[in-house]
């Protein structure tokens, strides 16, 4: 996908082609074209929910996914339901840094929600592979994020948008200003969105739903009988017994296990702020031109509360002795649990997103209606989150009385 200037006797100055290097038929390779107009009729609040409305993009991500992956408040359009590296993103037709976190599927992408959405001109798509020209992130196809740089005037977009049924709204200021000078033009673009929260507790009969197995149930080794306590009883080899406390903590009895209410703690939406800013300046010199384009975005996910603590997995294929992690157990049992369950608090687990692209490009005209183009870019992805959760060996220490800075604190189980 790149500009290609054609110099010809018909008023028709240039060319923008979106195409192929394969040898085909120009009407077998697979084009769509979103202009401006079309952008707006779509009334969307980031540029990644374009793909709602793409035929060919199957795989795509730009919600919460707060359940899964540390991809929250960044956006990937993927086309033809392959990977998210296997769709090459450009802006202007250049490429942009990948994301500095994989995606929930460990993939790596570029994260579209840099695109000031007031600054859109058009949004070009490749619907077919690209060849190995691009590089293998462009075997499903390319996307050309193309900006305004010849804008003239003043535009201001303010809206909201609202759930219908719940408390969540989106709300958006974007400003767009051009100036056309004799031989230059200057844009300048901003775009704010104020993005509110929809924890998943206000949904019924969905958040209910969410359980884990995984919240606090022993599965004895051998008989085993306590005569006092909270496990008294007499237990058979390969019986369950649930925390008999499963209830008073908030976890869930459900057949022989105490389960672990996750559904209730997290959001469908986060609550969120994006600012972008945009700045294209060009000017012509006769034989010579040259323009920068500089895109800056900031992403602040503020809450995006999770778990207390994540499945203990090693422990389901090994056994704790008795008087370890404070065991009421005469014989080894196996923990199916998490250190911290139902009874804990959920943590927050706040994002900060800041992404930049800078390109330059000097084009130089010669002979024989031919032109010299001299470009550079720069970009950067930068993540910064904080995921609460144990450490493993250090829990491990703690089970078997060996843990804390001293070697001797344990972990009552």
């Amino acid at each position: 996908m790149a500009p290609f200037s054609l110099l010809m006797a018909e008023e028709i100055e240039e060319i923008k082609v979106t195409g192929s290097y394969i040898g085909t038929r120009a009407n077998d390779i697979g084009t769509e074209i979103i202009d401006q107009s079309d952008f707006n009729d779509l009334n969307i609040s980031t540029v990644g929910e374009i793909s709602k409305y793409l035929s060919s993009a199957a795989g795509a991500h730009f919600q919460s996914n707060t359940l899964d992956g540390v991809d929250q408040g960044m956006s990937a359009i993927t086309l033809r339901g392959l990977d998210h590296a296997s769709t090459l993103v450009l802006i202007n037709q250049r490429r942009q840094t990948f994301a500095g976190t994989p995606s929930h599927e460990g993939e790596g992408y570029i994260d579209v929600n840099i695109i000031p959405e007031i600054a859109m001109n058009r949004v070009e798509i490749l619907k077919e592979g690209a060849t190995s020209l691009y590089g293998s992130d462009a075997v499903a196809g390319v996307i050309n994020f193309v900006t305004h740089d010849d804008f003239e005037g003043l535009k201001i977009n303010l809206s909201q948008q609202e759930t219908t049924n719940y408390d969540q709204k989106d709300d958006v200021i974007g400003v767009l200003y051009g100036k056309k000078f004799i031989d230059s033009n200057l844009v300048i673009a901003a775009n704010i969105l104020k993005r509110s929260a929809l924890p998943s507790i206000e949904i019924p009969r969905i958040a209910e739903n969410g359980l884990s197995t995984l919240g606090n149930t022993f599965k004895v080794a051998e008989a085993d009988t306590i005569l006092s306590g909270d496990y008294a009883g007499s237990y058979s080899a390969g019986d369950w017994v649930a925390d008999p406390n499963c209830l008073e903590n908030g976890g869930v009895i459900q057949g022989p296990f105490c389960k672990f209410l996750y559904g209730t703690r997290f959001n469908i939406v986060n609550d969120e702020d994006h600012e972008k800013f945009y700045i294209s300046y060009k000017k012509d010199l006769g034989n010579l031109s040259f323009g920068i384009k500089y895109i800056d975005s900031s992403i602040d996910v503020n809450d995006n509360p999770q778990s207390p603590s994540y499945p203990a997995l090693s422990f389901m294929s090994r056994k704790i002795l008795p008087g370890q992690g404070g065991s009421p157990f005469n014989v080894p049992v196996t923990w199916y649990g998490r250190p911290l369950g139902s009874a804990f608090p959920s943590p927050i687990s706040p994002k900060d997103i800041d992404q930049y692209h800078f390109s330059s490009s000097v084009i130089i005209e010669l002979r024989n209606q031919a032109n010299l183009e001299l470009s550079f870019t720069k970009s950067r992805h930068k993540n910064f989150h904080n995921r609460p959760d144990t450490i493993n060996s250090r829990m491990e220490k703690a089970i078997a009385g060996n843990g804390g800075v001293n070697g001797n604190e344990t972990w009552n189980l």
